[in-house]
């Protein structure tokens, strides 16, 4: 099992922030990157940051356009993580399970993961 600082490492090297920021000739600001993950992490969206803004007299936040292209950059660094932490996680269960018997069905997953 992985430490949390190996698994924080793990999700610097896939969410890192200048991979993520860039988005063909232009970067998005971190702020709003930033912006998109703290209405997330809510269960929030984009309306959701247009009532903040308005009532914390802060100007508009990102277009909904833009908030959907950075919110699918996040997904798809999240979802490399959850990848490669699976599949590591199978290889070490196949190592440890090595020599006793597995069932069929734990056989077929792990031969579907790696």
């Amino acid at each position: 099992m992985k430490t949390s600082k190996e698994v924080g490492e793990i999700v610097d090297k896939h969410l890192d922030l200048e991979s993520v920021l860039k988005s063909g000739k232009k970067k998005d600001k971190e702020i709003n990157v930033r912006m998109v993950t703290f209405a997330r992490s809510l269960g929030r969206g984009h309306s959701a940051l247009q009532k903040f803004a308005m009532h914390s007299n802060c100007p508009p936040p990102m277009t909904r356009k833009n908030y959907r292209k950075i919110l699918m950059k996040i997904h798809r660094a999240a979802h490399e993580v959850a990848e490669e932490s699976m599949a590591n996680a199978a290889i070490e269960v196949k190592k440890k399970m090595q020599g006793r018997d597995l069932d069929t069905d734990t056989d077929l997953a792990f031969s579907t993961w790696v």
